[in-house]
């Protein structure tokens, strides 16, 4: 199901209140999701890594990132890829997301 572009805000918000689990980057959906108090899991990029993260709660949000020797190249990225985000290690995320899940099952 690909909703791109068919939602409004407020309906997306609603979609974001109603999860057990919110996945994202550092983006509007993520402050939607913590402003919800909803699990939320963040993949950090370096380009402004810290300057954008949500509130100062720390109970229920998991911030993923690789830390490269350019973090804050405000996006001037000097790689063929963007390391700080293409090595977060994708087991540590899946085992986040399946403890949380199974938190509230």
């Amino acid at each position: 199901l690909n909703l791109a572009g068919e939602l409004t805000i407020s309906e997306s918000a609603i979609i974001v209140k109603n999860a057990s689990i919110f996945i994202g980057n550092d983006s509007g959906f993520t402050h939607i999701a913590k402003a919800f108090q909803i699990n939320t899991i963040a993949l950090i990029g370096g380009g402004s890594n810290g300057y954008f993260l949500p509130y100062n709660v720390k109970n229920n949000e998991y911030y993923f990132y690789h830390q490269t020797e350019c973090f804050r190249c405000e996006w001037r990225c000097k790689h063929k890829r963007p390391y700080c985000l293409t090595e977060i290690s994708v087991i540590s995320v899946y085992k986040t997301i399946e403890e949380l899940l199974y938190e509230h099952s």
